[in-house]
């Protein structure tokens, strides 16, 4: 008896908009590892377009991002606010992949403003996306490095 309830459980969950994982395309919320620590972005459709926002929890050094409003996210070390990351989403010209430019801007008017363009690529059943880092600091990276893998962890953005 207690295995069925265990079963049910982990069924109700996964039919939850929260839990649910399927191929919706880009929409969603994908996620991947990076040591201890996770690196987490949602896409939703946002009229013709996607919205975009990215979190990574607290690591060891107090380094986290905050998405604090559509298309706009902050990094804090320790509390304190160090960027401010703008987020712009388009579909790449003649292809099906998704183009996100990042224009990250330091508190500190010492520090050096950055910017970079990812190109994401959706796999074959919708469950991993692989995010290439074409461009940094308005240089072509013409061979881009490998990519990184975000799996879906939600058909649910938010």
């Amino acid at each position: 008896m207690r295995g069925a309830l265990v079963l049910l459980t982990a069924i109700l969950a996964a039919c939850s908009p929260e839990g649910r994982v399927s191929d919706t395309g880009f929409i969603g919320k994908w996620q991947r590892q990076i040591g201890n620590s996770e690196s987490t972005f949602a896409l939703w459709q946002e009229g013709d377009g996607y919205g975009f926002c990215w979190t990574q929890p607290p690591s060891e050094l107090g380094r986290e991002v905050l998405c604090v409003a559509t298309g706009h996210s902050e990094e804090r070390v320790r509390g304190q606010k160090v960027y401010e990351y703008r987020f712009e989403v388009r579909t790449e010209q003649g292809s099906d992949h998704l183009l996100v430019s990042v224009q990250g801007t330091p508190i500190n008017p010492l520090s050096t403003p950055i910017q970079w363009v990812d190109r994401l690529v959706l796999q074959p059943g919708g469950l991993e996306l692989w995010v290439y880092q074409i461009e940094l600091n308005g240089h072509p990276r013409p061979n881009p490095s490998e990519p990184y893998k975000f799996t879906k962890v939600s058909d649910d953005p938010q």
